[in-house]
């Protein structure tokens, strides 16, 4: 789990509590980063990569619908959060959020 040493920083530097990445395929969102925090890492309890984001807001939604940036306040599995959806492309000329 060394790999998300950086990212925990990222999180306490701008106190947030997920940083995580989406694209869309064929209607369906999926995770391409979740960092999980330190809690679920002792627990074993977060996503895998291209894990199905069965819960995904109508704000997240729209943000990779219409390709503009949504601030989002929304319920899902893991609690509620308040979130700014910022889509772009990758390297690989994939859209992703």
């Amino acid at each position: 789990m060394k790999c998300y040493a950086r990212f925990h920083i990222f999180q306490k530097q701008w106190a947030s509590i997920n940083v995580y990445s989406l694209v869309s395929l064929k209607d369906k969102i999926y995770f391409t980063l979740d960092v999980p925090t330190l809690e679920e890492i002792e627990k074993n309890d977060f996503t895998a990569l291209f894990d199905e984001y069965k819960d995904a807001s109508q704000g997240l939604k729209d943000s990779i619908r219409d390709w503009k940036i949504r601030y989002d306040i929304y319920t899902d599995r893991w609690g509620r959060h308040r979130a700014i959806f910022l889509p772009t492309i990758s390297p690989g000329g994939r859209g992703i959020s």
